[in-house]
């Protein structure tokens, strides 16, 4: 069967395999995929080693990000610019995968067993999924919001809005690893259980300013109360202890990163920076920005724009998250089942 054309600045399938001997003293594995520069000259194919399948991925991304635009030479788009526009690819796969699916848990998982000893659809395994459809819609809506216009191949980048989508990936994806990460069930349940009485004590239903209340909302509020009481009575937990131990995304986030190993570090620092942003926090947006002074009449102004390189770290950052999340799911028996085109779900 022959390869799908490439269109101009695109790679294809990246593949990593171990290494023959001959070739073991560059690297135990080896990461490779067909690219075509951004100048629409030959396809070329790039190979990169390493020690882990991790490095060979991460040389083989940064060798795609300079192969990509070495021919054109073009000055307009930088190399951020370019990790961003090899960054929307891989996400746009996953979210197009997410959505032409259906969620299942396999028989046998550490999900349907977690599942069965809380006695409750919701707690956990509900929990996990809700945190993950929040992180792959904000990625597509970043995915649609930084769309390259007609006149220009670099990705549209604002000073505010990419940052606030990140923060809200960053902070469901923590939510869902801080719940899959621990080994022991009666742990993964617990975390589930506290992020829902979190959920629970801030939806309280809201009175309108004429002192309506909306009646569904505080039914809805009262019957997630009634599930979270039946799953600490079955696994014997104390709703109080639990509603105290709390759940807020500081806290979250800060110990999410404990199940990632080395990937998560920084997962606290990017989390933050984002929250900065998207509570308009003008001294941080200043001092990360690139700053220009423009003079005028009235003594001058001083012009803030995004940083590229560092939005291109956050970026980069958040696909690792993204990658370790969908691992973790992987592995406690959370899958995907695609539809077929009459919306039925497949084998």
């Amino acid at each position: 069967m022959p390869r799908p054309p490439l269109q101009p600045g695109t790679h294809g399938h990246i593949a990593v395999a171990p290494t023959t001997d001959a070739l073991r003293a560059r690297g135990a594995f080896v990461a490779h995929a067909r690219v075509r520069p951004l100048d629409g000259s030959d396809v070329q194919v790039v190979r990169r080693f390493g020690a882990t399948e991790s490095d060979a991925l991460s040389a083989l991304q940064a060798a795609i990000v300079e192969r990509i635009g070495a021919v054109s030479g073009d000055p307009v788009i930088s190399v951020a610019d370019r990790r961003i526009l090899l960054a929307r690819q891989g996400f746009a796969v996953f979210v197009n995968l997410y959505f032409d699916s259906t969620p299942r848990v396999e028989p046998g998982g550490d999900a349907e067993g977690d599942a069965d000893a809380a006695g409750s659809d919701h707690i956990p395994n509900r929990v996990v999924e809700g945190f993950v459809a929040s992180a792959v819609d904000h990625i597509r809506a970043w995915y649609r919001a930084t769309s390259p216009t007609n006149d220009d191949p670099r990705p549209f980048i604002y000073i505010y809005a990419d940052h606030t989508m990140w923060r809200a990936v960053l902070e469901a994806a923590a939510s869902a690893i801080w719940v899959l990460g621990p080994d022991r069930r009666e742990e993964r349940i617990e975390h589930a259980t506290r992020l829902a009485i979190y959920e629970w004590e801030k939806s309280k239903p809201i009175r309108r300013f004429s002192g309506e209340v909306d009646e569904a909302a505080a039914r809805m509020h009262e019957e997630q109360r009634l599930v979270i009481e039946r799953v600490c009575e079955r696994m014997g937990f104390d709703f109080n202890t639990l509603a105290k131990k709390g759940a807020a995304p500081t806290k979250v986030v800060s110990t999410a990163r404990e199940y990632l190993g080395r990937d998560g570090d920084d997962f606290f620092y990017w989390w933050t920076i984002c929250s900065r942003y998207t509570h308009a926090q003008t001294l941080t947006v200043m001092l990360r920005g690139v700053r220009t002074h423009v003079d005028s009449p009235d003594g001058g102004v001083l012009n803030v724009e995004t940083n590229v390189d560092q939005l291109a770290d956050v970026v980069d950052f958040t696909m690792k998250a993204t990658d370790a999340l969908v691992s973790m799911l992987v592995r406690r028996g959370f899958n995907r089942v695609p539809r077929d085109p009459a919306g039925n779900v497949g084998a």
